[in-house]
C-alpha cells in the first residue's frame, strides 16, 4: 500500500495532522460513504502502528499528547 510507505516517511508533525483529519472525518462518518470508510480504517490503524513503533524505539518521533488528562475511546490514558 503506498499510504504504508508514505506514514512511514512522514515526521511526527504530518503524523499527528493525519490522525487530526482522520478523527475528524470519522467523527462526521455520516457524511462519508460506507465504500470509504474501511480505508478510513486502514489508514487509522496504519498510523497508530506507526506512532507505536516510534514510541517503542525510545520515543523518537513520538507525539506529545495535545490533550492531556483527556481519554478518548482509541486512546487509553498516560
Amino acid at each position: 500500500m503506498r499510504a504504508s510507505r508514505q506514514i512511514k516517511l512522514a515526521e511526527a508533525g504530518q503524523l499527528a495532522a493525519m490522525s487530526d483529519g482522520l478523527a475528524l472525518i470519522m467523527d462526521n462518518q455520516r457524511f462519508v460513504s460506507p465504500h470509504v470508510l474501511p480505508v478510513l480504517c486502514d489508514l487509522r490503524e496504519e498510523i497508530a502502528a506507526e506512532l507505536g513503533r516510534r514510541n517503542a524505539d525510545g520515543g523518537a518521533g513520538a507525539l506529545p499528547d495535545p490533550h492531556p488528562g483527556l481519554v478518548r475511546a482509541d486512546r487509553e490514558r498516560t
